[in-house]
């Protein structure tokens, strides 16, 4: 009898864990982010069959136009959402278009400041385990600021404050990080620090800062919540 009884145990974990993998949100989110994918591919592919050159500030509007057209309920519910989308990152079999995977941080940015917080706890180890490029994980920590000026705006709240002491005391992290691009002249922890002080979005002495810079306009995203109510 006991032996049976070890078996149903051991047994158990692996039906659990199958159950998890046909969750059937999670396949919705899969279904429809292929559809957007393959919208966005024809879309890449009109541009270059009609040689047509787009700045990603317009590639990113129509990824959000996309969007809203086909699953608005990922700008007005994106936290019920937000796992399976991070998720599809590391999917392997989500077949999508060269750029997807840069789009899909725009969309998570859409989520409350301490929500959002709440999914960068679940971006680092994505990047430490080399499950997502830095590019991708710098475009999560530093949203990029034409999209949604959400979280410099809001560099004073607790929980962000303790991510970013976090990550500065994270040397395993900071040792993996390299400079990206030549114009990023500080290193990832003097931004880190310009994040949380609040320069990045107040300025200083030496950097103006996107508070002055959407001074009389909103970012992409956030003007979108605006228009549409969200």
């Amino acid at each position: 009898m006991k032996k049976y009884i070890l078996i149903f145990w051991i047994l158990l974990p692996c039906c659990s864990a199958k159950i998890e993998n046909h969750n059937p949100k999670t396949n919705k989110v899969y279904e429809i982010f292929q559809v957007i994918s393959g919208k966005m591919q024809a879309h890449n592919d009109y541009m270059e069959k009609n040689r047509l050159f787009e700045e990603l500030i317009g590639h990113t509007m129509h990824f959000f136009k996309v969007v809203n057209t086909v699953a608005p309920q990922f700008l007005t519910d994106t936290k019920l959402y937000k796992d399976d989308i991070l998720n599809l990152l590391t999917d392997k079999s989500f077949k999508r278009y060269d750029l997807i995977d840069y789009d899909i941080p725009y969309l998570l940015y859409n989520l409350h400041i301490d929500d959002y917080v709440d999914l960068l706890y679940s971006v680092v180890p994505l990047f430490k385990n080399g499950d997502i490029d830095q590019e991708i994980f710098e475009r999560f920590i530093f949203p990029d600021d034409f999209v949604s000026t959400s979280l410099y705006q809001n560099y004073q709240n607790e929980k962000l404050q303790l991510f970013l002491n976090n990550l500065l005391k994270d040397q395993d992290l900071i040792s993996k990080v390299k400079i990206l691009k030549p114009y990023q002249l500080s290193s990832f922890s003097e931004r880190i620090y310009r994040l949380k002080n609040g320069t990045m979005w107040e300025g200083d002495n030496e950097h103006s800062g996107f508070k002055k810079m959407y001074a009389n306009g909103a970012a992409i995203l956030d003007g979108l919540k605006a228009k549409m109510g969200y």
